[in-house]
Formats: structure tokens, sequence, C-alpha cells
């Protein structure tokens, strides 16, 4: 860590106050002391997983600073000043009023009747808005492609993955940069409701979610994503 850094927690993809600039290569996140998943999750896919490490942030180390505990990994951003970010969740709906006044800043006439009188909406109606996911991209058919791509190996390295497959990932989050050069990446963050099955239990990952069930719909999301950025780029062909 920079000695003499002041390190300024700042909100990332709807995580307020949750991350801080360690060094120009690595961020810091908070973490609950009294829970280890997340710290669990990201040493076996670094260390015992050699498919999952390209879609997931290096993971450095666990530090102590101001009496908290933190998890300090690869900067994503690092080589390109401040990309575009946005963040995908894994998790259940949540009514967002700022998602509604970024989607309205984009398109005034996408809310319905419902979302007006609520002023909110949820994270993946925000996502499904395609004038937003074109906004994000800068309106560019090669960025929404490589993002397609790169949500298609993720999807066949997760179908190979011996952790995913014994693990549940609610809560998780994919997180999305791409810059002027046009580069685009997607990575797997938030780990700390990632659980082991017992027993060694499989998940299928193509369940959808229900009451008391531990299937989580992962795959049938990314199936989703995909087809959106490929939806979306097919309108700037």
């Amino acid at each position: 860590m920079e000695q003499g850094r002041k390190n300024e927690f700042v909100q990332l993809s709807g995580h307020s106050g949750a991350f801080a600039v360690s060094s120009p290569w690595t961020i810091l996140k908070r973490r609950d002391a009294s829970e280890s998943h997340e710290l669990s999750a990201y040493r076996q896919l670094m260390l015992q997983d050699s498919g999952m490490q390209q879609f997931v942030p290096k993971f450095h180390r666990e530090v102590q600073l101001s009496g908290e505990s933190l998890l300090e990994s690869e900067h994503n951003g690092r080589e390109d000043g401040l990309p575009h970010v946005p963040g995908v969740g894994h998790c259940q709906p949540e009514l967002r009023p700022d998602l509604y006044k970024k989607m309205t800043a984009v398109d005034p006439n996408q809310p319905t009747e419902e979302e007006r009188r609520a002023g909110a909406i949820t994270k993946l109606r925000y996502m499904l808005v395609l004038p937003v996911i074109h906004y994000f991209c800068a309106y560019n058919a090669a960025v929404m492609r490589s993002f397609a791509a790169r949500l298609r190996e993720l999807k066949s390295a997760l179908e190979k993955s011996d952790f995913f497959a014994r693990h549940e990932f609610i809560g998780s989050s994919l997180l999305f940069l791409h810059d002027a050069s046009l580069r685009a990446g997607v990575w797997m963050i938030d780990f700390a409701k990632t659980l082991p099955r017992p027993d060694g239990e499989r998940l299928q990952h193509t369940v959808p979610w229900t009451p008391g069930s531990h299937e989580d719909g992962y795959l049938i999301g990314l199936n989703n994503l995909i087809r959106l950025m490929e939806s979306a780029s097919g309108e700037y062909v």
C-alpha cells in the first residue's frame, strides 16, 4: 500500500463506500471480519481453478487498516484512467431510485406507469434497457460484440469449473469494463455469499431459483446477458 496515501472509500458499481484505490495496481474492498467466504473463494479460484483465473481479479492479500478487514486485489481499470464501469448483480430484486434517474436521463420515455409511480426500478430492469446498453457501450457495436464474446468465454469456463459446480452464487456480481480504445472485459466479483454445498453436492445453475432451493439460475442470467449484448450490437452493424 502506498505510504501517506489517503484511502478514500467510494462507490463502485452500486457498492457504496466499499472500495478504495490502494496503489496504481490494486484496490481495497471492505469485508465483514466474521465471514470468510469471499476470502476462501478468491484463494480457491486463483490457486486451484486455472480455468477461472482470467475471469477473477487477481487476489493479493488480506490486510488490516484502522481496525477494518480489507481484501486487496488487482485494479482492473488501472491502465485506462477512468473506464466505463457497470456491474450486474445476481441477487433478489431491489427497487432503486438512483437507477430510475439514470434510466430516465438516457431515455425519458422508458419507464412504465408503475415505475413512474414508484420512482424506482430494479438493477435487472436497468440493464435490460437497450438504450442504456447502447449508452454505456458508447453506441459502438465492436464494444458490445467484445462483451458478448467475453461472456461466452466465461460461460464455457464456468461449465468446466468444479468450484462453480459445488458453490451457490447468490449475491455475486459481474464487473464490465471498457475504454476509449474499445477494449472490453468482464470479471466475476463479490463472493461474500458464495457458499459451498454440503457433501460436495453439485448444482446445475440452469434451474430458476425458488424459495428453499439452492439452485441460483446463474447460467440462465449469463445466457440472457449474452443475448442482450448480441441484440444490442445488431442495431449498430
